[in-house]
């Protein structure tokens, strides 16, 4: 096992994009879905995740959740960035990675600040919802 190639997650440093992660978790808060996470880390390169189901974790199929109507965004670093930088102002990706063929896929890649990323992805969520 590698322990060290220079992640700046290594000897509990926060990850890079934990204050995105943060704010993208106070958007959603407000929403009410019985699965929706987000996850941030800087394990190969720094992401948040933000993954959830419209479905209450009951109906899920044999308990499974891509059983579900699930989606999965990511925000990375644009350009092939490695790691984040607050500091820099680097624009961030965002992306609706996977989804079920149950829900719509129309969700534009884009590469933006972090404050519209978090405010596309909520505004999809709620989209969704309704629909």
């Amino acid at each position: 096992m590698i322990e060290d190639i220079g992640r700046p997650d290594i000897g509990n440093t926060p990850a890079k994009m934990l204050g995105i992660g943060v704010a993208m978790q106070v958007a959603i808060d407000g929403i009410t879905l019985d699965c929706l996470n987000v996850t941030s880390d800087d394990n190969i390169m720094s992401s948040v995740w933000v993954r959830g189901s419209f479905d209450p974790r009951d109906s899920w199929a044999n308990g499974i959740f891509m059983n579900s109507r699930w989606f999965m965004f990511s925000i990375v670093p644009a350009k092939g960035a490695r790691y984040y930088d607050s500091e820099t102002e680097i624009k961030v990706t965002v992306e609706l990675d996977n989804v079920s063929h149950k829900i719509s896929r129309k969700f534009r890649k884009s590469t933006t600040t972090s404050t519209k990323a978090i405010e596309r992805i909520r505004e999809w969520i709620e989209k969704e919802m309704t629909a």
